[in-house]
């Protein structure tokens, strides 16, 4: 997903993380099984939406 967005894995996470992020847990993204190592399962087309109205730009 972040290559898609044309940021850094580091960058997505934080920005996944943070109070005023842009994507919403169980809508843009989710756990492949509740184990904390899962990797994560992306929307792309919410998360790209997503992103670009946070940067500003229209989606």
């Amino acid at each position: 997903m972040a290559s898609e967005l044309g940021i850094s894995v580091r960058t997505l996470h934080y920005y996944r993380t943070i109070d005023q992020s842009p994507w919403i847990d169980g809508r843009h993204y989710k756990r492949r099984t509740p184990a904390d190592k899962s990797p994560w399962i992306w929307n792309a087309e919410l998360t790209l939406k997503a992103w670009e109205v946070a940067k500003g730009g229209a989606a």
